[in-house]
């Protein structure tokens, strides 16, 4: 993208910030964001939208060491009850809304599963719900893993929130994915 991807202007307001406004109109009560050290401009705007920005003592090295960072961090601040549940929204999927958030909250209580995942025609998306339970199954993760097969493991344990948007399906990795963000924000907006 040539620039940090969660920062480019969508709107009035970054990327990240579509993102942070969604949980906190959803029933999540608190967002944690692991930002590197050397990004002052995220975590300032992730601190300005609502969210708290954990800095890891390491930049971490894939998406599993992320979510690690932020459960260690959770684990320690707040001491979370098995009842709790993690939810787990990667940063480039600005489309996440806060209608899929709760039926999946809703999901995953209703249904006493462990982990609850968003379902659009077929496919799974994100963002992925777990019970706090799972924490120690997550730590315990090896480099190169990803959560992926800690729901493939749980699989009898999952149940599927169906959804009627793509928008689970679809991160932003390239300029053409923005572009698509970009049209579809214009057309949402008007």
């Amino acid at each position: 993208m040539g620039r940090p991807k969660l920062l480019l202007p969508l709107g009035d307001r970054p990327v990240v910030a579509h993102l942070l406004q969604a949980l906190r109109s959803a029933q999540v009560e608190r967002t944690v964001v692991v930002v590197r050290d050397d990004d002052p401009d995220m975590q300032t705007t992730v601190r300005q939208w609502g969210g708290t920005a954990v800095v890891p003592p390491a930049e971490p090295t894939d998406m599993r060491d992320s979510i690690q960072c932020a459960v260690r961090w959770i684990a320690e601040s707040y001491q979370p009850s098995p009842a709790d549940g993690l939810l787990v929204v990667p940063g480039d999927f600005p489309g996440t809304r806060a209608e899929i958030v709760d039926r999946l909250i809703a999901a995953w209580r209703a249904s006493g599963s462990r982990i609850a995942v968003p379902v659009f025609e077929g496919r799974r998306g994100h963002p992925v719900l777990l019970a706090w339970t799972l924490a120690e199954e997550i730590l315990a993760l090896p480099e190169g893993v990803g959560l992926n097969v800690l729901v493939r493991r749980h699989e009898s344990d999952t149940v599927e929130c169906a959804v009627e948007t793509s928008a689970i399906l679809q991160d932003l990795d390239v300029p053409s994915d923005y572009e698509k963000l970009q049209h579809r924000f214009g057309d949402q907006s008007s």
